[in-house]
């Protein structure tokens, strides 16, 4: 089991549904977007971990009810 896992086991028991369903995988593109002082979203757009990001932004600005806003600034 990895360390991440039992955080967020760790997590659930204080906080019982406290935490989103969205996982942001430790990949490189997470270090070399780091070293090049950019986003990730510059270094891998189509990699797993811009798709968790997107993901995450999408669940957190539908809670905050902003998913209109956020499809309106898409040009969707």
């Amino acid at each position: 089991r990895s360390l991440n896992q039992e955080i967020r086991q760790k997590m659930n028991r204080i906080v019982p549904g406290g935490l989103l369903d969205i996982e942001v995988p430790a990949q490189s593109a997470v270090a070399r977007a780091q070293l090049k002082g950019t986003t990730v979203f510059s270094v891998d757009p189509r990699g797993a971990v811009a798709e968790a990001y997107r993901a995450l932004t999408e669940v957190v600005m539908a809670q905050l009810s902003l998913g209109t806003r956020l499809t309106r600034m898409r040009g969707a």
